[in-house]
């Protein structure tokens, strides 16, 4: 009986080893799997960023080909003066995306290609001097002078011109900026409390810590008749 008993207990554990690597196998085999079949979504976002940012970079020197001229067209259209930050979005988007190393980039992704939408409106209240009293033709009159980098375009000078309408003018630049600067930190994960950090942590440096330079050797001593002084070779001519 108690051998019996000894070897249902053996067998109990050595199946509990077995199904424990088997679990443990199986797990990695998954991972392996899953890593293996990784979606590269991502990686063709961030090619397609940068091909767009070549392309409107490249509108600025040339005007030559049909896609060269509709997305910078689109773009001045719909941003106006935030055509500017185009190309720096395009590719803080393509550098999210193409370096995510697993990690969410949904959102920063979204808050790089933002930044010329709120940079347009932000220039749109400050420099826009066009005449938009008239509600019929708002939105061609934004598309043209978009186009001309006069104004912020259809979205972020039309934006603009609502805020404007409902806060004033000064609230809606205040409002505008603090969402600029958001979405500036976001991207580029600063807070303003890692810049106080590091402003606290950056070394003193004093004067004291500078070494003096040393003073200039002393002049050989002479004799009033000219003579050399004592230990001194005289010279001849």
């Amino acid at each position: 009986m108690a051998t019996t008993r000894k070897k249902t207990t053996s067998n109990a554990r050595s199946g509990t080893k077995t199904g424990g690597s088997r679990s443990g196998t199986a797990s990695r085999s998954r991972a392996s799997a899953k890593n293996a079949k990784r979606p590269i979504r991502r990686e063709v976002g961030g090619m397609v960023m940068l091909l767009l940012a070549l392309i409107v970079l490249v509108s600025c020197f040339t005007g030559d080909g049909w896609l060269i001229n509709l997305i910078p067209r689109a773009c001045k259209g719909l941003f106006g003066v935030g055509y500017y930050l185009m190309v720096p979005a395009l590719l803080a988007a393509a550098w999210v995306l193409l370096t995510h190393r697993g990690r969410p980039v949904a959102l920063r992704t979204a808050c790089a290609l933002l930044t010329p939408y709120l940079f347009g409106g932000i220039c749109h209240m400050l420099f826009c001097k066009q005449d938009l009293s008239d509600a019929a033709k708002l939105f061609p009159t934004l598309w043209e002078t978009g186009f001309t980098l006069e104004s912020g375009g259809v979205l972020s000078g039309g934006t603009a011109h609502g805020f404007m309408a409902v806060l004033g003018k000064p609230a809606s630049v205040i409002v505008f900026l603090v969402l600029l600067l958001a979405l500036l930190m976001v991207v580029s994960q600063v807070t303003p409390a890692m810049l106080i950090e590091l402003w606290r942590e950056r070394e003193d440096y004093d004067e004291e810590d500078y070494p003096e330079p040393p003073p200039p050797p002393p002049a050989p001593a002479q004799t009033q008749a000219g003579r050399p002084a004592a230990g001194q070779i005289p010279f001849r001519h």
